[in-house]
């Protein structure tokens, strides 16, 4: 009997301990403190239970300063007036800088927006005070630059100067490219024929970085000859990007013209037709 009693308090130990050690490696897994904080691209998904400690999640992403307009959205659920305060989330500076979420009347929705000149890692804490409260999150981001894909190297290819619309390079469907700005302008050309059967034709440009201030030196006209066809304007619901549309009656090889004005700010543009 005594063994018996032995074999089972063994068994309970063993099965504490193992729990606590389970306990320990699932929090040494997790994001939840500062040096365990994961990259944010968006949107990232997570779940969180609350506690009246604080309960938390961590990321990381690169801002480029320079007042670039950055918007966090964190969408929860479930979700109620009770609760809805207890949830949320703060964007830290490198300088400890706190931007917090504002209190939406929407149930479920906080969102940080902030500008600032500061450039460098910031950290995103999402937080969970309703003790015992499990939430599902989604958090996207609007505005930040993602880190770019890891994308094979390609072959070298042939150096081409379309610096001048002498160099102008045939447009396909789209094209990228850089301009570092000059107080007298710097420029980019490309070329594409239009046959004058006044079908409308859509060009798009994205740039970085991009805000109302930088906008005004940078962006991109369309000739045929000297004539001006058109001229890029800013996209009402995207700063980051500038568009232009036309038709005509004229035909030939159309000339666009990407430009910076803005000195020493290199430009990073993606132009596309359709």
């Amino acid at each position: 009997m005594l063994k018996r009693i032995l074999f089972v308090t063994l068994v309970l130990v063993v099965a504490l301990v193992s729990t606590g050690l389970a306990a320990d490696l699932a929090s040494a897994d997790g994001n939840d403190v500062p040096e365990r904080a994961l990259p944010l691209t968006s949107p990232v998904f997570g779940s969180l239970t609350g506690n009246s400690a604080g309960a938390y999640a961590f990321y990381r992403f690169d801002y480029p300063g320079n007042f670039w307009v950055a918007k966090l959205t964190l969408s929860f659920s479930p979700d109620d007036s009770v609760v809805h305060r207890a949830i949320g989330l703060i964007v830290y500076a490198p300088d400890s800088t706190a931007y917090t979420s504002s209190i939406t009347t929407t149930l479920g929705l906080q969102q940080v927006r902030f500008a600032a000149d500061l450039a460098g890692s910031y950290l995103v804490q999402v937080f969970n005070y309703a003790h015992g409260y499990t939430i599902n999150y989604t958090l996207t981001t609007q505005g930040i630059p993602l880190p770019p894909l890891a994308l094979p190297t390609p072959a070298p290819s042939p150096v081409t100067d379309n610096t001048t619309p002498a160099g102008a390079i045939p447009l396909g469907q789209s094209v990228s490219g850089s301009v570092t700005g000059s107080s007298g302008g710097a420029f980019a050309y490309y070329t594409f024929f239009y046959p004058g059967d006044e079908s409308q034709v859509s060009l798009d440009m994205t740039v970085w970085p991009a805000d109302s201030f930088l906008n005004r030196g940078q962006g991109f006209n369309v000739y045929l000859g000297d004539r001006l066809i058109a001229k890029s304007g800013q996209d009402k619901d995207d700063i980051g990007r500038l568009t232009a549309r036309f038709s005509s009656v004229l035909a030939g090889n159309f000339l666009i013209q990407v430009y910076n004005y803005n000195p020493g700010l290199t430009t990073q543009f993606t132009l596309s037709r359709q």
